[in-house]
């Protein structure tokens, strides 16, 4: 079964030109994807095409984990088929099997919609449990939307995003706030409303690069934890 008393969604619409649909049983769509032996290097560390029986188990163990959706895109005035993402929390494997759809920017709308999925579920944290240290396109990728690694495995390592934080484990990178700018501040408290704050990551330690005020009414409505995002710039 998906993941455990969500309902999975039909679509997911990222913009005009791409969105996810759930993966309906059409396992033959990726077929020709899974012959390509250097995009199955990437990500099985071997060459060998998959047979469409394997194809098939693939889909059901995955489908057994989470969400599974088709990677779809608006070409020629119909939608098609260029990869397919598994949505979970301790895990977010994906393929842009289409070359021609490859280093064009794809992926990285496909993750942050479903971090954004991610939130609105309430997830603390998202997990990638290995990414092989060749597979440096894919470390690219989940890097530059915050991912750090975590653990060393046996090709590679894992990679984790925080979603939320202690507050106390943040740093402020500004050390005064007038009162007159947190009086001006009006915020619900509700930590599902309160929107992310940006944050950098460096050696080890996480700053605030804006929201110091919001950060700090929250702290005194008692919030312990905060959502945060990773500031790219």
């Amino acid at each position: 079964m998906p993941i455990p008393n969500i309902q999975q969604e039909e679509l997911i619409v990222i913009d005009d030109n791409h969105r996810l649909r759930a993966y309906d049983g059409q396992f033959e769509l990726a077929l020709d994807w899974y012959q390509d032996p250097d995009m199955i290097y990437m990500i099985d560390g071997r060459r060998e095409p998959y047979s469409p029986e394997q194809v098939q188990k693939m889909y059901e163990c995955l489908a057994s984990l989470g969400e599974v959706y088709f990677i779809e895109v608006w070409e020629q005035e119909c939608w098609l088929a260029i990869g397919d993402v598994t949505f979970w929390q301790d895990d977010l494997p994906i393929v842009i099997g289409n070359a021609d759809y490859r280093r064009k920017g794809v992926g990285k709308k496909v993750l942050s919609a479903l971090i954004q999925r991610a939130r609105n579920l309430g997830y603390q944290k998202l997990t990638v449990q290995e990414i092989y240290d060749f597979n440096q396109p894919s470390c690219s990728l989940f890097e530059s939307l915050g991912f750090y690694p975590t653990h060393a495995r046996e090709r590679g390592r894992s990679y984790t995003l925080d979603l939320t934080l202690p507050i106390a484990q943040i740093q402020p990178s500004q050390f005064y706030l007038s009162r007159e700018k947190l009086d001006r501040i009006s915020i619900d408290f509700d930590q599902q409303e309160l929107e992310a704050l940006p944050v950098k990551r460096m050696d080890g330690k996480v700053f605030f690069t804006d929201g110091h005020s919001r950060a700090f009414k929250a702290y005194q409505a008692g919030l312990s934890h905060i959502p945060i995002y990773y500031d790219r710039d």
